[in-house]
Order: structure tokens, then sequence, then C-alpha cells
């Protein structure tokens, strides 16, 4: 059953190409937003201090909200059911949204205004980035009580039977990291009284203004507020008119889904053919209040302030058709929206690293749908700092489900702009263990593989290299590479003078042999 009456298609808000709603953040003018950088540096595993590069920032928060193209939009609706498809396209800024309903040209002026002259209105969650929800959708509320400041809610409905709810964060709305989609729905067919001469609908964000750790730990200001209401906490207005508008769409407590998300069966503990583990880490910069160097991918533990940079060779090798089960586990202070391209997954539970939890823990209503993105959270303390033993960063762990079946390499990141553009990103490799020849993709010219490990056919396949030394980090050899551009042109230059000069001489003796 569609949400969406097929003989009309006004009631699709399609903003953008006909299909998305996509929400970004400009910054009028241009400044540097971690101050002098000239003077900031890190500090590498071997304890060499290096200049941090000019063009690096470790996030950015801009402070307007660009909707399709547009700052702050207005969009005219009738009251009716309206199919949103939402996409974050921010650098680094999660999202946390609701709509909120007043009565016409009430122009709040904080969130304070909002919460107090009107009420919210339902965001229904349809599907994420790769199907509809099993069963059904999920029902989203931000607060229960918002002058009591009480916790959300996210209620699952399958054909027609209400679930329990799950309690979340009071003003926690629907949680969008950067690069995620939902398939999602408003209905704007309010008739209490006081809405007869139509209303308005502020589409808020309740996000953080700064790196996202979790919904509890985000800062406020003395009124509550998690970010400015005037420029990124509202994203958008739609004006609802007063008329009537007949609507033939299914209520969406009522909608009946697949009980497999888009008719496809999700995968069993029996069916993993491999488990890994991947570990999110940041490299520290030295000096106050600087942020981190930057945000690495790495297959080990060891060496938690240090990981393997886009450049080394492939370490997640997988065999073609197998179904691997990844624990993501991020020991850094912030979290991190994991892509995995080329396959569809299932986000199977989310617990402190080492803790013992079952499958769904952790795991949102909405959330329930086959999805190629998902938040990895990071396990910290009330100072938002990562939680230590003995050991190191204790971590917290995310745990995927995928079917690899297309043989090539592909790449695994972070969603954060600024994070997969400096370094937060890996390649994978795919191969077809019945055609060797397949593995020449896995390993880059000049590497090779490791027979032994591909005879046995079984995990990883190793790409190795005769002069790939793990002693000497990318910075040294991107430290080489300068020094040997230098001695190039030096040399280049030399080569020009002496050819000009021979130019010149032949020239003056071609001219006194004629005289």
């Amino acid at each position: 059953k569609a949400i969406i009456s097929s003989t009309d298609d006004r009631y699709n808000l399609n903003l953008l190409s006909r299909t998305v709603l996509t929400c970004k953040f400009l910054r009028w003018g241009c400044n540097n937003l971690n101050g002098n950088k000239a003077n900031q540096e890190h500090k590498d595993k071997h304890g060499n201090i290096k200049p941090v590069p000019m063009i690096w920032n470790p996030e950015v928060f801009f402070d307007v909200a660009v909707v399709n193209g547009r700052a702050w939009p207005v969009h005219n609706v009738v009251r009716n059911r309206y199919r949103l498809r939402l996409l974050n396209a921010c650098d680094s800024r999660f999202l946390s949204l609701s709509a909120w309903a007043v009565p016409p040209e009430t122009a709040p002026t904080s969130f304070a205004d909002l919460f107090a002259a009107g009420e919210e209105l339902p965001i229904w969650v349809l599907g994420t980035e790769q199907s509809l929800l099993p069963g059904g959708p999920a029902k989203i509320l931000s607060t229960t009580d918002s002058k009591a400041n009480m916790p959300g809610s996210v209620t699952k409905f399958t054909c027609g039977n209400e679930e329990p709810s799950v309690a979340t964060s009071p003003h926690e709305g629907l949680l969008m990291m950067p690069g995620e989609r939902y398939d999602a729905m408003i209905d704007f067919s309010v008739t209490k009284e006081k809405y007869e001469n139509g209303f308005e609908v502020y589409l808020i964000n309740t996000g953080p203004n700064e790196p996202f750790k979790t919904f509890d730990l985000v800062d406020q200001d003395d009124n509550g507020n998690r970010v400015p209401f005037d420029t990124v906490g509202q994203l958008m207005k739609f004006n609802v008119a007063a008329r009537e508008v007949r609507d033939d769409s299914t209520p969406p407590e009522k909608l009946c889904f697949d009980e497999n998300p888009g008719g496809v069966a999700v995968f069993s503990s029996d069916d993993v053919k491999f488990h890994r583990e991947v570990f999110l880490k940041e490299e520290v910069t030295v000096g106050p209040d600087l942020g981190p160097f930057a945000a690495v991918l790495d297959n080990v533990y060891a060496d938690a302030e240090e990981g393997k940079g886009w450049a080394k060779p492939i370490t997640e090798n997988i065999k073609l058709h197998h179904v691997e089960e990844w624990d993501v586990i991020n020991i850094s202070a912030d979290s991190h929206p994991i892509h995995v391209h080329q396959v569809k997954f299932q986000i199977v539970k989310r617990c402190i690293t080492g803790a013992s939890c079952e499958e769904g823990d952790g795991v949102l209503p909405y959330e329930t749908g086959w999805k190629d993105a998902a938040i990895a959270y990071p396990n910290v303390n009330g100072e938002g700092e990562p939680v230590e033993d003995d050991n190191g960063p204790v971590g917290f762990t995310t745990t995927i489900r995928m079917k690899f079946d297309i043989p090539g390499v592909y790449v695994w990141h972070c969603h954060i702009l600024s994070h997969e553009d400096n370094e937060m990103m890996r390649p994978l490799c795919v191969y077809d263990h019945d055609h060797p020849s397949s593995i020449n993709e896995c390993c880059p010219d000049g590497y090779t593989f490791d027979e032994a490990l591909w005879a046995n056919g079984e995990g990883e396949v190793a790409c190795l290299s005769s002069d790939d030394d793990d002693s000497s980090d990318d910075d040294d050899s991107s430290d080489e590479c300068i020094k040997q551009c230098k001695a190039k042109t030096t040399k280049d230059t030399k080569k020009s003078k002496t050819k000009k000069s021979k130019q010149k001489k032949s020239k003056q003796k071609k001219s006194k042999q004629k005289k």
C-alpha cells in the first residue's frame, strides 16, 4: 500500500531532482575555523613533531541552513500526508529533526517560543537507504512533553499493530548523520480548531553545533538550547493551507510492509563466513583545543592513535559471495558515520566493546531496514573523553552484517567529508577464489599476494611489497617525496641554466664565424 496517492504527485514532496530533500549548511564569509593553523603541530607515533597542513580542519560547522539550494526556504503544502526523501548533506553536522506546528504569523524567535506556541507533528520513517522498514513504519516524537523537557519516543508499527515504544533523550528527533538518507512522511492534516485558518510547520534541528558524541552529551546554553534557533536550529518552514483536501493515502499506522525489509531476508549468524574487527582512531595534535590531526581507520587495535592511511596495502580482502560480520570498534572521542560501498547491510547490535549484548541491542526501530551507512558511537565519559582501562581506550562496538557479491575494488570510509578527505577511507577488495587472476585487482602494481593464504581460501589475502616498511609512516614518505621533488627541481634548474648557457655560446660562435 502506497503512502502517497498515485493519482496526484503533488503530495510527494520532491524538492530536488524529484527525489530528495537535501539539507546542508553554508558559512557567510570565510574565516579560519581553528585559529592560527601555522602554530599547530602534530606528534607522530615516533615522537616527531610536524606542522599540521594549513588546509586541514578536523570538522566544519557552518551557520546557514540550505535546503535544496535555498537558505531557510518556505514551501506551501495542503492538509495532506507528504512523503519526504531526506538526505543529510552536511560536511560534519549530525542533524536531529522534528516538526512543529504553530498558528500563522507566530514567528517564534527561540526554541522556547516554538515549544510554548506549538505542537509536535510526528515524523514517520518508512524506509532506510536500501529498503522499507520490516513490517511497517516507525513513528518518532522528540519529546512527550516539550514544556517539561520529557524524553522522546520511537514507536514501531507492524501491519496496524503498535509495538512498545523505545525512549530517547529529550528533544532527540530523527537523528541523521552526514550522508544518511531516510524515506519519511509528515501528516499535515491537522484538524484542531486553533488551526482552522491554516498553520505553519517548522522543520527544526536540535543536533549539536560541534562534533557529535551522543545526544546526552550535546552542550546546551543557559536556556537549554543546543544550537542557535535563528541559524542552524531551523531548517525550513511549511505553510499549510486552510482548505481541506481529500487524501486517499493509507494512514501510516495501518501500513503493512513485507516482514523482510524490502522483501530481502536478513542474514543470521549461521550465514556468517568470516568475522573481522576494524577500528576507528584519531591521531592527536599537540596543543590545547586544536582537535585531532586526522581521523583514521585500521584493522588492528595496537597503537590507538595511529592507523592506516589510504595508500597502505589492502587489509579488507573478502571472498566473493561471503557474508561477513564486522565489529566496527570506535576508540576515538566522537561518533563517525561509517559507509561501506557495494553492499547493503543490517545493523546487528551496538554495545561497549567486550560487553555481552544481544542482537538488536542499541538499534533504534527506524534503523532496522537495509542500510549502507551506520553511526558508530564512541565510549566516552561525562566529559566526552574516551573511557580507558590499563590497555588504552575501551571503545564502543557497532556490529554490521553484509554479503559481498560483486568482485572488484571498493572503499569503506567515514562519511564526514572532512574526515574521508583526510585519510579516513580505506580500500576493500572482493576476490573470486575460483579465478586467481581476480587477486590482481586486490594488489596494486609492485605488490604480491600471500599464496599460502590464497590456497587456503579462508579469510585474508595479504598484499605485500618488497619495499613496504611499516616502521616508516606516511608523513616520513611525504617528507622524503618533498625532498626528492626539491632536489629534482634544483637539478632541472641547473640543467636548464647549463643548456641556455651552451645555446648562448653557440650563437656567439656562429655570429663570429659569420662576421
